[in-house]
């Protein structure tokens, strides 16, 4: 389930539009990695404007919003789909 779950997290991040950290616009796609410096994407976002992004943090916690620079998401990039 684990490399599934990795897999479509990859797939996401080819689809759309490229978008620098600098030009997000809420409704973007933001996706991180566990660590800093590794380019595996292991979790999902939606950019909400002011550097924070809504996600599905855990079953404990739920959806909810997080600072995109810190809180130990790694930032790896954006997309923007319409």
């Amino acid at each position: 389930m684990d490399i599934l779950y990795q897999e479509h997290h990859r797939l996401k991040a080819q689809t759309g539009k490229s978008v620098s950290k600098s030009e997000l616009q809420a409704g973007d796609l933001v996706f991180f990695s566990k660590s800093s410096g590794s380019k595996k994407i292991t979790h999902v976002g939606i950019y909400i404007g002011g550097n924070k992004f809504v996600h599905a943090a855990n079953s404990r916690k739920g959806v909810i919003t997080s600072n995109i620079s810190g809180d130990g998401f790694y930032y790896v990039t954006a997309r923007r789909v319409i």
